[in-house]
């Protein structure tokens, strides 16, 4: 029941969403490519792994996709990794095999190194 309720709350946030941009750019005359959106609050950073706080957390999702999802139960789910697994000389180390064609915003191509440079450098500015 809670899971029907969450479903039925989204889809309704979704329409009334929806609805607010298609009137905002009829009544503002907005073009095409402009796209307000309204929020409950500000984003305290950009950076996804520096905050879990609600409007932070909301937005970063609207931004980046991360290696692995969670579903609504609690389980592990592809995103950008398609298939990951520990290594068995170390499980501490893991194995991460990522999508095919998945490209920056600006139709770059994304590749492993990207990766491991953003990764390597979260590190770096956390543990300063």
């Amino acid at each position: 029941m809670k899971r029907i309720c969450i479903i039925f709350g989204r889809a309704i946030a979704v329409g009334c969403a929806t609805f607010l941009v298609v009137m905002g750019a009829a009544v503002t005359g907005s073009s095409a490519e402009t796209l307000r959106w309204a929020r409950s609050g500000d984003s305290l950073t950009l950076d996804p792994h520096a905050q879990n706080e609600g409007p932070t957390h909301t937005l970063a999702h609207q931004i980046y996709e991360p290696l692995l999802h969670r579903d609504m139960e609690g389980r592990i789910t592809p995103a950008l990794a398609t298939d990951w697994r520990a290594l068995p000389e170390n499980p501490n180390i893991w194995r991460f095999s990522l999508r095919r064609e998945v490209v920056f915003h600006d139709g770059g191509p994304i590749c492993s190194s990207h990766m491991i440079w953003l990764s390597l450098n979260l590190w770096l500015i956390i543990s300063g």
